[in-house]
């Protein structure tokens, strides 16, 4: 898959490396926003296992698991999720981080947008995209606005280094898609 500047690939084990160095090189600036790593997840092991359960998910479409690059470089950028739900099959929740050297470039605006029009218009039986993110994290609201989120009247605890924090729900439906 291909936006004017970005490959979105699924994972295979090839990968591997480009995703555990992503992790380390960004791990200070994710720590703000993602749970706690056990020291395995930086594993070679870990991954091949992992991978291997994103292609079987991404195969039977229960998900879309898949990795930025650069096109003119190949440079490897970041990682989007959007995965079932446990509300309803017919949801998927988004999740996605670009390294720090990356931000404020439109790429994950640019990704985002391909990704939800794939999954609302080619063969996900989707509805409704859920996003998670902190108040704080202005980046990511605005752009979660920007895709034609609206906020829930929920909060959704989740586990950011290692304390549990209120996030703001929001949600896109299909049906509200021009």
């Amino acid at each position: 898959m291909e936006t004017e500047r970005l490959k979105i690939i699924y994972p295979e084990e090839k990968h591997i490396a480009d995703i555990i160095s992503f992790y380390k090189e960004n791990s200070d600036f994710l720590k703000q926003w993602e749970p706690k790593r056990p020291l395995y997840f930086f594993k070679e092991l870990y991954w091949r296992e992992n991978i291997s359960k994103m292609q079987n998910c991404n195969h039977k479409k229960f998900c879309l698991r898949v990795l930025l690059y650069l096109k003119e470089n190949e440079q490897f950028l970041g990682i989007v999720n959007f995965i079932q739900t446990t509300q309803a099959k017919s949801s998927f929740r988004v999740g996605y981080k670009l390294g720090e050297n990356f931000q404020g470039n439109g790429y994950m605006l640019e990704a985002l947008s391909y990704l939800i029009d794939k999954i609302f218009n080619d063969g996900y039986d989707i509805d409704k995209i859920f996003g998670n993110c902190l108040k704080r994290n202005h980046k990511s609201l605005s752009l979660l606005k920007r895709l034609g989120f609206k906020e829930t009247d929920k909060e959704v605890k989740v586990e950011i280094d290692g304390l549990i924090q209120n996030h703001i729900e929001l949600a896109l439906f299909k049906s509200l898609q021009i």
